[in-house]
């Protein structure tokens, strides 16, 4: 059965310990993938969370967005992405996953869903 692995990159923790996690996965033949921003966390609409709670919420690509977040709106850091992100929509899932390349806008979630999809049956 065709497998991959996909984590948050920890922007700003240590990239040793993703880097040979990626290893020791690819040695295996399988996928790996990273996020982009540190988090899946920080892929959350901060208009979404606004709608569903009344509170405003800024954060960047590279901050610890799940603390930030909960915080602010009472939540323990590590309930964030389950009570945000199944209120996530597809539309929002892509905007907040877009990133340029030369120029042209590419959504890394679409494209991880894209590549998820092509693994080998």
């Amino acid at each position: 059965m065709p497998w991959c692995v996909f984590l948050d990159s920890d922007i700003g923790g240590r990239p040793e310990a993703i880097q040979k996690r990626k290893r020791e996965v690819e040695a295996t033949g399988a996928a790996f993938h990273t996020t982009r921003k540190r988090e899946i966390e920080n892929y959350l609409c901060p208009d979404l969370i606004r709608a569903e709670t009344g509170v405003q919420v800024a954060y960047t690509d590279i901050c610890d967005a799940k603390k930030i977040i909960g915080q602010a709106v009472g939540l323990k850091s590590d309930e964030v992405i389950d009570r945000f992100w199944p209120q996530m929509t597809a539309e929002q899932i892509i905007q907040r996953s877009l990133y340029q390349d030369a120029g042209n806008d590419k959504s890394e979630l679409k494209e991880l869903i894209e590549s998820l999809l092509s693994l080998p049956a």
